[in-house]
C-alpha cells in the first residue's frame, strides 16, 4: 500500500459529519456526500486544527526523524513496544498507530511484524510525509484527530503511543479508539507519568498532564477496555529523569535541542540500561514505577451498546 491508497472495502467508515456507518473505499458518506480533503497523497479528515495549534513548529519533524533513530529513548521504547504487540498481538492482520509522527515506531511494528497491514495517522501532514519516506509503500497514512476517527470496528489493533497526554478530553479519545476496534481486538497505549516529573519540557510539548500510576488503566476501564497488561518503564533510568526534570523547574525555556542533547557515551550507556530493562519486562516482571506507563487493552466481544 502506498501512502494514498485505501483501506480495504470490508473497513467501515464513520462519517465525521453526519454519524453516518458505511463501507466505500474513496470515504464518500452515502448519507450527506462528505468526502475528505487531499494534502499531495494523504485524506486529511482536520486540517483545521493545525492552526489551532500554531504554537507548535511542524519544521521539527525533520529533526525528529534523525534524532530518533539514535537517541536511546525513541529506540528503546520502540523495541519494547514491538516486543508487546508482538506478545499480546501475534494474529492481528490490521494496525493503526494514532499519532504516529515520523513514523519510527509504526516501522519498528511492521518489520517485527511483517504479514501486518499498517496504517498510520498524525495531526501534521509533515510528520507524515516523513512517515511516508520512512515506510516505503507498506503503509496507508492520514490526517486527522484522535477525537475524530473516521473509522467504525475496522481495526484488529489501535496504538497511541505518548499521544493521550496532548488532548485535552482524553477520556473521548480513548471512547474513539475503543469505538475504531473490532470487538475481540484491541489497543496498546502509552503515556509520560508522575506529575511529580512535570517541568518545561511537559510545557514545551504542550501536555495536558502526567498520569498518575493506575490512571490510564481506569479511563480504559470506564471506556469499556479489558486491561490485559499494564506496566511502568524508563524504571532504571527514573533517577536520571528526576534529576533532569529538577534541573528544568529552573528554567522558563527549553528547545528540542536541549531536551534531547546527551553525550554519545551516556546515550550508549543508558540504551544498555533500557535493554536490560526490556530483558526484564520480556521475564514477566513489572514495574509500578517509571518515567512512562504502558497499557494492553482488550475490546469485549459482547457488551458494545454503550459505545456504538
Amino acid at each position: 500500500m502506498t501512502a494514498g491508497s485505501q483501506p480495504n472495502q470490508e473497513q467501515t467508515k464513520r462519517c465525521l459529519h453526519c454519524g453516518n456507518v458505511f463501507a466505500d473505499r474513496d470515504f464518500n458518506c452515502s448519507a450527506c456526500g462528505y468526502t475528505p480533503t487531499r494534502s499531495g497523497d494523504i485524506l486529511c479528515f482536520a486540517p483545521e486544527l493545525v492552526a489551532e495549534n500554531a504554537d507548535f513548529d511542524p519544521a521539527t519533524f525533520a529533526e525528529m526523524a534523525e534524532l530518533e533513530t539514535r537517541h536511546f529513548w525513541f529506540v528503546n521504547r520502540a523495541r519494547l513496544l514491538t516486543d508487546i504487540f508482538q506478545r499480546y498481538f501475534p494474529k492481528a492482520r490490521t494496525f493503526l498507530e494514532v499519532g504516529c509522527g515520523t513514523g519510527l515506531v509504526l516501522s519498528s511494528i511492521q518489520r517485527g511484524h511483517p504479514n501486518l497491514d499498517v496504517y498510520g495517522s498524525d495531526m501534521y501532514v509533515e510528520g507524515l510525509e516523513i512517515a511516508a519516506e520512512r515506510l516505503g509503500n507498506s503503509a496507508t497514512l492520514y490526517q486527522m484527530d484522535v477525537n475524530s476517527i473516521p473509522f467504525h470496528e475496522a481495526f484488529d489493533v489501535v496504538g497511541a503511543f505518548d499521544v493521550l497526554e496532548h488532548v485535552e478530553d482524553d477520556q473521548q479519545a480513548l471512547e474513539n479508539i475503543f469505538k475504531a476496534i473490532r470487538p475481540g481486538g484491541g489497543a496498546l497505549l502509552t503515556v509520560p507519568q508522575h506529575m511529580f516529573l512535570w517541568s518545561a519540557w511537559d510545557e514545551m510539548n504542550l501536555h495536558k498532564r502526567r498520569y498518575a500510576p493506575g490512571e490510564l488503566a481506569l479511563k480504559a476501564a470506564r471506556t469499556g477496555f479489558e486491561i490485559v497488561y499494564t506496566t511502568s518503564f524508563t524504571t532504571l533510568l527514573l533517577w536520571a529523569v528526576m534529576i533532569k526534570r529538577v534541573v528544568e523547574k529552573r528554567k522558563t525555556d527549553i528547545s528540542p535541542e536541549d531536551e534531547q542533547k546527551i553525550s554519545p557515551i551516556l546515550n550508549s550507556i543508558f540504551s544498555g540500561v533500557m535493554a536490560l530493562e526490556r530483558g526484564i519486562l520480556r521475564a514477566g516482571i513489572r514495574f509500578p514505577v517509571g518515567s512512562s506507563c504502558c497499557v494492553v487493552l482488550r475490546k469485549p466481544v459482547e457488551g458494545l451498546s454503550k459505545n456504538a
